[in-house]
């Protein structure tokens, strides 16, 4: 009776490393998996967010160059256009270099087909759109201007 007690032991103690053993070699194969999963997204990701930046850069020289390419100057002349960068790319003074009436544009420039507009450039839209325009003449004190050097 013993000797069954101790083979059904050492039966147990084999199978436990054998489990073991298994279990270890899957453990190790899954991490192997995951490792090469991490290094394929780690590429993935890179390669997107280079792509992103390349795009972001164009996209930065194209609302600098905008006076100089056809879509632009065909409407705007680049002598009356101001760049701002943002909220709003450009402001222009149509007309003047001309002495006509000044119509004052806000320009905004877009790149991509899919790009859109961005909250603070949808929320200066949406300013000029509903006439929350005003004119504001700022005067700034100099000490030479009769004044006896005091500010206000």
């Amino acid at each position: 009776m013993i000797e069954l007690v101790i083979a059904a032991a050492v039966g147990l103690l084999i199978g436990c490393l054998i489990i073991y053993s298994v279990m270890r070699v899957m453990h190790i194969q899954e991490i192997d998996r995951m490792r090469r999963t991490a290094e394929v997204m780690a590429k993935t990701n890179t390669r997107k967010s280079l792509d992103l930046q390349r795009n972001t850069v164009k996209g930065l020289i194209a609302e600098q160059m905008a006076p100089l390419i056809r879509e632009f100057y065909d409407k705007y002349r680049p002598s009356e256009s101001k760049f701002l960068g943002r909220p709003v790319d450009y402001v222009v003074f149509k007309n003047l270099d001309s002495g006509k009436p000044i119509e004052v544009v806000f320009v905004e420039v877009k790149s991509g087909p899919k790009t859109g507009l961005n909250n603070n450039e949808k929320r200066v839209r949406d300013a000029i759109d509903n006439k929350r325009v005003s004119y504001d003449i700022l005067r700034i004190p100099v000490g030479d201007s009769g004044d006896s050097g005091q500010s206000v």
